[in-house]
């Protein structure tokens, strides 16, 4: 489930591969979308971030197991557009970028993609089979909306790590601390906080200091 900017629409994908867009105003369902393409769940999902509150103006991608990616926007009604990236990696995590031009994907291979939205095409990669992004399938993978430039993943293999766009690097990391097994990270607006969910070993909510990573304050 995804809010959009305003939070007047909510995106929800459910397990037989449909998608629902509920306006969160009257609570109504605008459309259940389905089609002979959609046989596995979309696995998260990510609103193109706008000020423009006009329906015109949403757009919604998903990620999926297959390696592709749903776009879906008002003026499709119940279609969706199916977006094929990379048939070797199967989708967990997708987000757009602050400025709307890039989105950020990951999934069960070793490394996070960035692709330009316009072009459909990879423009950066962080890690690879040899020097691994995550060792272990990667669960969340997101922007950092007060720093542009940052991004933030986590996954199995029990990383949550901090990554610097421009140089293409590593800057910060939890490790070894909590296991991500969804869209379970999220950061303060000062940057100075960020707060985990844990699942697979039951390490629950719990709340860091970026200046010291070592433990949790709570």
């Amino acid at each position: 489930m995804r809010f959009n900017s305003s939070a007047d629409h909510c995106a929800l994908s459910f397990f037989d591969g449909s998608l629902q867009i509920v306006s969160t105003m009257f609570g109504d369902v605008i459309h259940t979308i389905k089609d002979d393409e959609m046989i596995f769940p979309i696995t998260s999902l990510t609103w193109k971030p706008t000020f423009d509150e006009s329906t015109d103006s949403q757009k919604l991608l998903g990620a999926c197991l297959n390696g592709s990616i749903i776009r879906w926007q008002y003026s499709m009604g119940a279609t969706v557009e199916h977006i094929s990236l990379n048939t070797e990696n199967k989708f967990h995590a997708i987000d757009y970028s602050g400025d709307t031009r890039r989105f950020v994907v990951a999934g069960s291979k070793p490394y996070i993609e960035i692709y330009d939205e316009n072009r459909m095409t990879r423009v950066q990669q962080m890690g690879d089979r040899i020097h691994p992004a995550h060792t272990n399938k990667i669960f969340t993978c997101k922007y950092n909306p007060n720093a542009p430039n940052q991004i933030i993943s986590g996954g199995w293999d029990k990383q949550v790590r901090f990554w610097d766009v421009r140089s293409n690097s590593l800057t910060a990391s939890i490790g070894g601390k909590t296991s991500i097994s969804g869209d379970g990270v999220d950061i303060s607006q000062d940057n100075n906080y960020v707060v985990t969910g844990g699942g697979t070993l039951g390490e629950g909510v719990k709340l860091w200091d970026m200046r010291n990573l070592e433990d949790p304050l709570r």
